[in-house]
């Protein structure tokens, strides 16, 4: 694991070594730069696999035509150099990155098609005068770049874009729109109007000062499934899910693993303590509020004795989050409503591993979350929109722009009375009831000329865009792919990796295996829903590993009590700071009065108000883009 950055169109080693500074925390072990004639490239480097100085990055090739920057971890090196080493290709160190040049030299840009692993990496080829620069499959590692004039550069956080003095100060205010709604940036925009981010499964190719940006892979929904019982499928799957994390466990250092005490990093947890002798070190984080709500430590500890880890768990506050929200938000990067649980479970981390595995992907690949059940229903009741009058459309419209935003963001009215206009396809708009503002709310909240300002993008019009990449799909597969295209790729992984990144510790995702992605991709839709049971198969694959309680046991999600949290001194205090009027005002992109009234509202909510996570997210959302301009533009 690294950070990587770079320079090419001039020879300036003053402005990457500014980059590699500003993500020091991301690898503490070893930092390098590579001075060319017209581009410049930087490493810092997390030591995971062979530590020795040979693994120095940047590195060249043999005759020093190429080299790379390289962020990440391939998991099938092993196969890989073996076979180049087998074609004449000589190698210098027994690391992961080295595979990278070599399989190049080889493949050219379809070198990517060869790997098994999460990554971003450049690779500078000056006999070309080349740049080539990927990111993979699922979007796990991170990679931003901008284009100014004759002059590229790249880097794997927006610090260190900004530290570069390349990249002006300017937020893209369609960014903001639709940060409002998603809680996170939607990729390929940022929240910085010069900088894009790299998509997932996207290589980028650099040439005479001309783009081309490719995708080289997606997620295919199998048209039919392959023909196996179920009994069958449940085997495949456990096979399938074990192999990833063995892929996984390669290092070099002291690895473990997040457990909540959910299905899926329960699952990964009792894998990992079939493959080694030793105990497995686990890790995790209950909160000092909210009750049995959001105290999943009852369940970790189970499986923790079930499977005999060595396990840590870490109590979390107010005052905890009231102390690091600066370093939080410094270390988020872009704005995001999430984050805080992945920030504090990998601090924790960090005191006795370099490597943690996580369970974050088997909700997406499995349907376990509730907009799954959600779009299933939707397509029964799609039929009968069209008895719906234009009439009564429009009144429905009507009641929800005049109602109070609390009755505006029950889930009866999101889920029934705007689902029943069926405006938009069935998945989309079982997709949107994620969305913290709708349209109308944005231009009511924002300031005029603010939203939409770049054109006439909607952030349901995002969400119709992808859905119709997968038009053909069975809905629970539409679902699928809008959550790892979406919510996944823009704010999960993007929270795991900075939050982890920024405690120096490498986070890997078992579940993202590519592999193991295009398995779920052939399994039959009723087998990963069936009824009402969310994750099916993947709980009959388990029933031999995991325990009665943990398979059957309710969904909590990996959440966190920021709506009682808000209400104690510290964090109040935070929130009344960011809507001042003249803290509004200043900044320039909300109505003070409207923002008032997002905060007034969710202040007169009670704590166990049905409608009280999204109210608070919709205030959080507004305060945390607040704080993220303080640290990042104002400082």
């Amino acid at each position: 694991m690294c950070g990587i950055c770079g320079l090419v169109g001039v020879s300036d080693a003053g402005i990457v070594k500014r980059m590699c500074d500003a993500i020091a925390h991301r690898g503490p072990d070893d930092e390098g730069l590579y001075t060319g004639s017209e581009a410049t490239l930087g490493a810092r480097r997390l030591a995971i696999i062979d530590l020795s100085t040979s693994a120095h990055q940047p590195m060249s090739n043999e005759d020093g035509s190429l080299w790379l920057a390289f962020n990440g971890e391939v998991y099938n090196y092993r196969e890989l150099r073996s076979e180049l080493q087998r074609r004449g290709h000589v190698f210098r160190s027994n690391g992961d990155g080295e595979t990278l040049l070599h399989l190049y030299e080889e493949h050219g840009e379809a070198c990517v098609q060869h790997l098994q692993g999460m990554y971003a990496f450049a690779i500078w080829d000056s006999l070309r005068r080349r740049l080539f620069i990927a990111r993979d499959r699922l979007g796990i590692k991170p990679l931003y770049y901008a284009q100014k004039g004759n002059l590229f550069v790249f880097a794997s956080e927006i610090k260190a874009m900004l530290a570069s003095g390349l990249i002006a100060k300017e937020v893209d205010h369609q960014a903001i729109s639709h940060f409002l709604s998603f809680g996170a940036v939607p990729a390929p925009r940022t929240i910085l109007r010069e900088v894009h981010a790299l998509l997932p499964g996207h290589w980028l190719r650099l040439q005479g000062g001309k783009l081309a940006v490719e995708r080289y892979w997606d997620v295919e929904f199998a048209e039919q499934p392959p023909q196996r019982d179920e009994r069958e499928w449940a085997k495949a799957l456990l096979e399938q899910l074990r192999e990833s994390v063995r892929s996984c466990m390669v290092s070099d250092v002291p690895l473990g693993a997040f457990l909540s005490g959910g299905i899926d990093s329960s699952a990964i947890v009792g894998l990992m303590s079939s493959l080694v002798s030793q105990p497995v070190r686990t890790f995790s984080v209950r909160y000092d509020a909210g009750g049995a709500q959001y105290d999943e430590s009852p369940y970790a500890r189970m499986v923790a004795q079930r499977f005999g880890t060595e396990h840590t768990e870490v109590v979390v506050t107010e005052g905890d989050v009231a102390e690091r929200l600066d370093d939080i938000v410094w270390h988020m990067d872009q704005p995001s409503h999430d984050g805080l649980n992945s920030y504090f479970v990998s601090k924790a981390a960090r005191t006795g591993v370099t490597v943690a595995l996580s369970g974050l992907g088997g909700d997406e690949l499995f349907a376990g979350y509730g907009n799954f059940k959600f779009a299933r229903r939707m397509e029964r009741l799609r039929p009968f929109s069209s008895l719906l009058s234009p009439l009564t459309q429009s009144a429905v419209v009507a009641a929800d722009g005049l109602m109070p935003a609390s009755y505006r963001n029950h889930w009866l009215w999101q889920q029934v009375g705007k689902g029943l206009l069926a405006r938009y396809p069935t998945t989309a708009r079982a997709y949107a009831v994620r969305l913290f503002y709708d349209e109308a709310e944005k231009r009511r909240l924002l300031q005029g000329g603010l939203v939409n300002r770049n054109g006439h993008e909607t952030s349901l019009g995002l969400i119709e865009g992808l859905a119709q990449r997968v038009s053909g799909a069975d809905t629970v597969n539409q679902i699928s792919y809008l959550e790892m295209r979406s919510y996944m790729a823009d704010t999960l992984l993007r929270d795991a990796d900075v939050m982890s990144m920024a405690h120096s510790l490498e986070v890997r995702v078992p579940y993202l295996d590519h592999r193991l992605v295009e398995f779920a991709a052939t399994v039959p839709p009723e087998l990963k829903l069936r009824g009402a049971v969310h994750k099916y198969i993947l709980k009959e694959s388990l029933k031999e590993l995991l325990p009665n309680e943990i398979l059957n046991r309710p969904k909590m999600g990996f959440s966190f009590p920021l709506a009682i949290w808000l209400r104690g001194n510290s964090l109040r205090h935070v929130v009344d700071s960011c809507l001042t009027r003249e803290a509004v005002e200043r900044r320039g992109f909300f109505r003070w009065r409207e923002a008032a009234a997002v905060r007034d509202d969710f202040y007169r909510l009670s704590p166990e108000s049905p409608t009280v996570y999204r109210m608070c997210q919709r205030l959080w959302t507004i305060v945390v883009l607040e704080l993220w301009c303080r640290r990042y533009l104002d400082s």
